[in-house]
């Protein structure tokens, strides 16, 4: 800090001053920049590492502790001198234009030449300056962003570059409060004319300054740059307020963006002799306001007079701007966006989508996860099979299992919708088939086709076979165990028999679907009397064999090919496998699950809970 003495309204006075200190910007980069940015990457920069037009935009902060940010975006990639007027009602800001340089490979991000891109970033200033190609704010910053962008695991490493100018004996005394008393204009009215203003053009103007000055009563805006800087040369007095939108929080200490606009006007309006009065306008505006209250505006009074720019021994402007990282450490910073951009990922979040949605109005009761956690075993993948596997994806489950001992014939893709011709053609068995094709359509879900024979009662059982059907029995009865919820979907009735055993001697809710030619039946099985309580379930239900009366046939036994295949007419399949999941998902709603009682009384949040649900097409 220096003590100077200055005259101010006719008196000389000491005056202390000190070092203009401005706040660095901080890069602030949006989701949709990245995305954008790979989109390009894969369909038109390809292997080109040309830098790439872009925009940044910057406005006033929120918090005294969030520091100025220049903010990337999806729309960072539209026309940067571009601008579309918007009212207030919104927060204004200010844009930049700038450049990305993406790299291919990590390696070659890091051997960048970042002080060779500086410089050239700082030259193009330079040339601008000269050339006297300068109309805005924007015109006298520019943003270099370096990035390398690994599309496998969606890292982006990044770093950013504000190219600014050095100074030497910058100073300025403390700045004043913008108030009633210390406005040198009526402050009412020039609030109301700021705000007039800034409802037309949507911005503080097209070169993001304004020239405030007074003639009698009327308040008057100039937005030219050229014509406020020959106001500021030849007309001091003329020329009261500078006013611009600045983006530091920090009362003390203009941002970055003001900066080289001191410099350029220190090189080309040498003339310019003494103070310049900025109006430093900090406000932000919410999407609640319609105007500016000006709370946090402040006037700084910089002297360009006594100043020099730092230079090289060759005379050429100096640059610095170098982003630091999150560890104040000179080196790139890294976002991390696999969690939000990797497919897989976003395909788990969308899956779920239309549940969550539900639970927004028209289902809050509904348990998503609950549901996603239950592990459900399919014995048959094919017609039934096939399509309540469908339908349990679409009710959020995540693990679903095959049971099934057939191949897929060239009939069935056209009934069985998770087949398909080359499934077919290549013989494949259709727990496998079906269990490869739910995780293709949901790579994240967890299905496994087993190819078993299941043994059944009055089937003639050859010498040869006994060995390999013992270990497809013990393997049938591990994964019985191992799932919470069996759906019997067989052909045969007699293929229904051992696991409907094996389901009660583990306690696993157990749902038969079995069809006809134009009638179908959905029922859930009795718990097993393990775990059955009267008093708290009511009377015991049966099972799919509760009503027999002798055991299980043969009932494939000299059978024309019209009853060996499941003929029945197509609808029924996707009626009957709907009413089935959505049993299961009532049930898993119930407070007592699997061993609700079914009687008309008992429902969850998603209606009642029948024992059995007959159909018929007429």
């Amino acid at each position: 800090a220096k003590l100077e003495k200055k005259e101010i309204c006719g008196k000389e006075m000491e005056v202390v001053t000190k070092d203009v200190l401005f706040q660095n910007f901080e890069s602030h980069i949006d989701i949709s920049f990245w995305q954008r940015l790979s989109r390009k990457k894969l369909d038109d920069l390809k292997l080109s590492t040309e830098p790439v037009p872009i925009s940044a935009s910057y406005r006033a902060s929120l918090h005294v502790e969030m520091p100025a940010r220049l903010s990337f975006s999806d729309a960072s990639f539209a026309d940067a001198t571009s601008s579309t007027a918007k009212k207030l009602g919104g927060p204004i800001e200010e844009r930049i234009q700038g450049k990305v340089i993406n790299t291919n490979t990590k390696d070659e991000f890091k051997q960048l030449n970042k002080a060779k891109i500086l410089n050239e970033a700082g030259a193009e200033l330079t040339k601008r300056f000269q050339n006297h190609e300068v109309n805005s704010l924007s015109d006298v910053n520019n943003a270099v962003l370096i990035t390398y962008a690994d599309l496998k695991s969606h890292h982006y490493y990044y770093w950013m570059a504000f190219p600014v100018h050095g100074f030497k004996n910058l100073q300025m005394p403390p700045p004043r409060h913008l108030t009633p008393t210390s406005c040198p204009f009526n402050i009412h009215k020039f609030t109301t004319k700021l705000n007039t203003h800034l409802n037309h053009h949507g911005s503080f103007s097209p070169s993001g300054l304004i020239l405030i000055s007074q003639h009698t009563d009327d308040i008057h805006f100039e937005t030219d740059m050229t014509k406020i800087a020959e106001t500021l040369a030849s007309n001091p007095e003329y020329a009261t307020l500078v006013a611009y939108l600045d983006p530091c929080p920090l009362p003390d200490h203009p941002a970055n963006v003001l900066r080289n606009l001191l410099a350029y006007w220190k090189v080309q309006f040498p003339s310019i002799k003494w103070p310049i009065k900025f109006l430093s306008i900090k406000d932000s505006l919410s999407a609640s306001q319609t105007s500016l209250e000006l709370k946090k505006a402040y006037m700084y009074s910089i002297d360009l007079a006594k100043c020099e720019l730092n230079c090289s021994e060759n005379g050429e402007a100096v640059f610095t701007g170098w982003e630091k990282n999150h560890k104040n450490a000179m080196a790139p910073r890294v976002a991390n966006l696999k969690p939000l951009m990797d497919p897989l990922l976003l395909a788990a979040d969308a899956v779920d989508l239309n549940l969550k949605l539900m639970r927004w109005r028209l289902l809050p009761q509904l348990d998503v996860e609950k549901i996603g956690d239950v592990r459900c075993l399919l014995i048959g993948a094919g017609t039934l099979g096939s399509q309540l596997g469908r339908n349990l994806m679409a009710w959020g489950v995540k693990e679903i299992n095959f049971v099934d001992n057939g191949k897929v014939s060239f009939s069935n893709p056209v009934r069985q919708s998770l087949f398909e011709y080359e499934d077919a053609v290549e013989g494949k068995y259709k727990a496998t088939a079906a269990a490869e094709k739910l995780k293709k359509i949901f790579p994240k879900m967890k299905s496994s086709g087993h190819v078993l024979s299941i043994p059944l009662p009055n089937h003639p059982l050859g010498t040869a076979n006994k060995g390999s059907l013992q270990g497809d029995v013990e393997e049938l009865e591990r994964l019985i165990a191992e799932h919470d919820v069996v759906f019997l979907l067989t052909d045969t009735r007699e293929s229904r028999w051992l696991p409907t055993l094996l389901c009660h001697k583990f306690d696993k809710l157990c749902i038969t679907v079995a069809l006809g030619f134009s009638s179908f039946l959905v029922m859930r099985h009795g718990i097993s009397t393990a775990s059955h309580d009267e008093e708290t379930n009511g009377s015991r239900l049966g099972c799919y064999f509760c009503n027999d009366v002798v055991a299980p046939l043969d009932t494939s036994k000299d059978l024309t090919l019209d009853q060996q295949c499941t003929v029945t007419r197509p609808g029924l399949a996707y009626i009957s496998s709907g009413i089935a999941s959505e049993l299961l998902v009532s049930l898993v709603h119930h407070p007592l699950g699997k061993g609700a009682s079914a009687n008309e009384t008992t429902e969850s949040c998603l209606g009642l809970l029948p024992q059995q649900i007959r159909g018929e097409l007429h």
